[in-house]
Formats: structure tokens, C-alpha cells, sequence
């Protein structure tokens, strides 16, 4: 179980996408002194729900600004 989770897409063709979950504390200023685990996501359908989770979160722009 984990405290806070977070999950890290590697863009690719939608059969080639790879998407892990890792701890919210998987930063490097926490790998110096600790081991951080992410571990693969296999399943197709899980993986679909995540990638409609990414695009929901990245298409969010409400108090967004643009940075120059």
C-alpha cells in the first residue's frame, strides 16, 4: 500500500506505451539515501483507463498560465 501514488507515462505508439507506478516520493532527492521502486503496468485494460486519466489531467487548463 502506498502512502501516495503517482503514475509515469513513456509516450509511444498506443501498443508500445509504457506506464509505471511508483511511490510520489520517487524524486531524486529522495534516491540518494533510499531505494524507490516503480513497477510496470501490463495490464491493456488498466493501462487504457490510465491513459484516459493522463488525458483528462493534461487537457486541464483551469488557472493555467503560459510560461514564457
Amino acid at each position: 500500500m502506498m502512502d501516495q501514488e503517482i503514475a509515469y507515462a513513456k509516450e509511444g505508439t498506443p501498443d508500445r506505451d509504457k506506464i509505471y507506478i511508483a511511490s510520489a516520493d520517487y524524486m531524486t532527492r529522495n534516491t540518494l539515501r533510499r531505494v524507490e521502486v516503480a513497477a510496470p503496468i501490463y495490464d491493456e485494460k488498466l493501462k487504457c483507463r490510465l491513459r484516459e486519466m493522463f488525458i483528462t489531467m493534461l487537457s486541464d487548463n483551469v488557472k493555467g498560465r503560459v510560461q514564457q
